[in-house]
């Protein structure tokens, strides 16, 4: 079974609005469904709504698990960018250090 996440606005910048992303993510995850994330209305993501949503879940799951289970659609080149950024940068030791 495959859950849906349809983005509906051009510009994704709210932590809190990630983290809501996040918590239906995970609940998939628990319930063994994989997950497709769909950008195609995304001009661009806030470094901290990438962050909140794929950094957070790639440090408490791991980045294979967020791999398996979650598939990026119809993002454009900078959406790809700022999520790899981000998740580089959450589980990076020297950022994790910094904290």
């Amino acid at each position: 079974m495959t859950y849906q996440i349809a983005f509906k606005n051009a510009y994704l910048a709210s932590r809190s609005s990630a983290a809501k992303y996040r918590r239906e993510l995970n609940d998939a995850v628990r319930n063994g469904e994989k997950s497709v994330l769909d950008f195609s209305t995304v001009e661009s993501i806030s470094d901290s709504f990438a962050d909140e949503l794929f950094g957070v879940f790639a440090l408490q799951h791991g980045v294979e698990k967020l791999v398996e289970y979650a598939l990026i659609t119809n993002a454009n080149e900078d959406v790809y960018r700022t999520i790899a950024l981000n998740i580089h940068r959450r589980l990076s030791p020297t950022e994790k250090s910094a904290a």
